[in-house]
């Protein structure tokens, strides 16, 4: 089992940031935060493979539901992998 989970998440205002990425520390979680643009989601989400991926629904370029199908086709294409996304 991996000792440290990777999050990306679209990014939050400078509190909220600051809140998340504190109480993730916490809890072994590493945090990548991308700008709300789906297809620079997706190439975040191509360079660091996270556990998790925590996206706003609608978003410039792509939305959550579309960068998750091309996300999924792209590891398919690396032989495997999955992520979650919420």
């Amino acid at each position: 089992m991996k000792d440290v989970f990777t999050v990306v998440a679209t990014d939050a205002n400078p509190q909220e940031k600051t809140l998340l990425s504190e109480q993730l520390m916490l809890q072994n979680i590493r945090l990548i935060l991308c700008e709300r643009d789906g297809k620079k989601v997706l190439e975040c989400l191509q360079n660091n493979r996270p556990d998790v991926c925590l996206l706003e629904t609608f978003m410039p370029g792509m939305d959550a539901v579309s960068v998750k199908e091309a996300y999924d086709k792209w590891l398919q294409q690396q032989n495997g992998g999955n992520t979650a996304v919420f």
